[in-house]
């Protein structure tokens, strides 16, 4: 069952999205040191440089996300 209060914020990629795009990475806390490993490995091999992209702990992303409130979190940057 979609919850229609937080599928209202979510926006799926219908297409692979181009690193450009990329403002972070959000993946289990296990596999933050990999991931951040994986992304130097295929940034290397593409020869695209290294680009500031953070790689987030989910646990971490939950643990800050549960101190706003759904207004907050709904709001889009401004700039």
């Amino acid at each position: 069952m979609k919850r229609k209060a937080v599928s209202c914020l979510e926006t799926r990629a219908q297409n692979p999205l181009e690193k450009d795009s990329w403002s972070y990475i959000e993946v289990p806390l296990a596999v933050v040191e990999k991931t951040k490993a994986d992304l130097r490995n295929i940034l290397k091999q593409t020869e695209t440089g290294t680009p500031e992209i953070p790689v987030f702990a989910t646990e971490h992303v939950e643990m800050l996300m549960r101190e706003k409130t759904l207004a907050q979190l709904s709001e889009r940057d401004k700039s």
